[in-house]
């Protein structure tokens, strides 16, 4: 038992790392870019390098489905490689790191205990809890926003970390096969990591429409344009409102404020690798701030956000394409849906779950 609760103290130590380090990090990556600029997240890149060198010298150790294991290895650094440059801002690939890396000690401590399917099932469910507790504090942490978008990120990462793992394992371990024991721990994960998911859309991140505003810009909320309205001017007047309905406010207003003043106080640099030449999202943080003044005037007045003289006369001065552009806060595939749609998606999949996590539970009884 000591032995067993060993083997999963590592990943569980990067976990309470991770959660603990939630309003730190923000502060830590912030002084960091400054300090170094946006070039400074591809460090990342030197940790695969490590990485991909330490597989290849384990797979040149042992002979068996060399080739094979040197070609899956070269496709997952390919593909990982993309990802990364294909991400725009550089600070997303700390995710990469945090979760590669807790992926990867994650697997390996499940294969200690479970065969290859088990193992990889349950490192991906251990890694969307992890992603949905995230998320969560950061939800209740004021320089932070909680993002379904943002777990699934985490997942992602994960996931190249447990391959990288998984590639340098034996040779036999490389067996397709389920034990009845392992199916019913699979399916119970598999359960709560649904039923998890949707508490983290009802109660977290919640729903939203689209909202087309005049020009070539839109913005996705939980309540409808004219709902949005009502509610602002019945805070303004302080009449009461709903408890939820509060929350689901603020929490809108709290995202769209930082994400104004994402824009506004970062640097973007056009090539990756030069920290000379960046510029400022001027036009971004112009729309949110109109989001904000539109539509959340109470929790601008309430939080004393709204701009001074001399930062709207700055960001009046910029210059920036009129193109179109969406808000990023709830601009996730969620929104796309009516609220009682994804409800009903859910309460399929968790239903489905559910019955196979009987069915394999009275398997046992039998």
């Amino acid at each position: 038992m000591r032995a067993r609760v060993l083997n999963y103290l590592p990943a569980a130590l990067l976990c309470a790392i991770i959660f603990a380090n939630v309003n730190l990090g923000y502060y830590l990556r912030k002084a960091l870019v400054e300090r170094f600029g946006d070039a400074v997240f591809n460090a990342i890149y030197v940790v695969l390098a490590a990485a991909a060198l330490f597989d290849i010298v384990v797979i040149f150790q042992s002979r068996e489905k060399r080739a094979l294991r040197i070609i899956l290895l070269a496709c997952l650094i390919a593909t990982l490689l993309r990802s990364l440059v294909t991400i725009k801002y550089g600070v997303d690939k700390v995710h990469y790191f945090e979760y590669g890396l807790l992926g990867a000690l994650a697997f390996a401590a499940f294969t200690k205990d479970f065969r290859l399917p088990a193992a990889l099932f349950l490192s991906v469910l251990f890694l969307s809890f992890a992603g949905l507790v995230d998320e969560s504090i950061q939800y209740f942490t004021p320089v932070r926003v909680a993002e379904i978008s943002d777990v699934l990120l985490d997942v992602k990462a994960g996931v190249f970390g447990l391959f990288f793992v998984l590639l340098f394992r034996p040779p036999p371990f490389f067996q397709m096969t389920f034990s009845k024991g392992e199916a019913r721990i699979v399916t119970a994960g598999l359960f709560l990591a649904v039923a998890g998911t949707f508490l983290f859309l009802e109660q977290v991140h919640g729903y939203g429409y689209r909202i087309q505003e005049p020009g070539s810009y839109a913005l996705y909320s939980g309540f409808r344009a004219g709902e949005l309205s009502l509610v602002d001017l019945q805070l303004k007047q302080g009449a009461a409102v709903g408890p939820s309905i509060r929350m689901d406010y603020d929490n809108e207003a709290r995202r769209h404020l930082f994400q104004r003043d994402f824009y506004l106080k970062n640097r973007f640099y056009f090539n990756p690798g030069d920290s000379g030449r960046y510029y400022i999202e001027y036009g971004k943080s112009f729309r949110e701030n109109a989001i904000l003044e539109k539509y959340y005037g109470f929790y601008l007045d309430s939080a004393s956000a709204r701009w001074d003289r001399a930062t709207q006369a700055l960001v009046d001065r910029a210059q920036w394409p009129d193109t179109a552009w969406n808000s990023r806060v709830k601009e996730t595939v969620i929104t796309r849906f009516s609220r009682m749609t994804v409800r009903c998606v859910f309460a399929g999949l968790m239903l489905l779950s559910a019955i196979v996590a009987i069915m394999a539970f009275r398997g046992r009884r039998r």
